[in-house]
């Protein structure tokens, strides 16, 4: 083999690499970008779940301070 033709092997090698390398590069981008989006939906749902639970404590002290009032009359 002449030296021109390693040289071309070794090129052909690197850029095999370097395009594999680059489609997983692409398919990790991918996943973390899922990986963000579902976070944030899971986010937004333990909010909304959240404020649920605030405004239903809120009636729990209502009903409790209205249960004390009457317990003093």
């Amino acid at each position: 083999m002449s030296f021109e033709s390693v040289k071309i092997n070794e090129i052909c090698e690197v850029s095999l690499l370097l395009t594999d390398d680059t489609s997983s590069i692409t398919q990790l981008k991918k996943e973390l970008v899922y990986k963000h989006l579902n976070l944030l939906s899971r986010i937004i749902k333990l909010t909304n779940e959240t404020n649920n639970c605030m405004f239903e404590l809120k009636k729990l002290d209502t009903v409790v301070e209205t249960k004390k009032k009457q317990k003093k009359s």
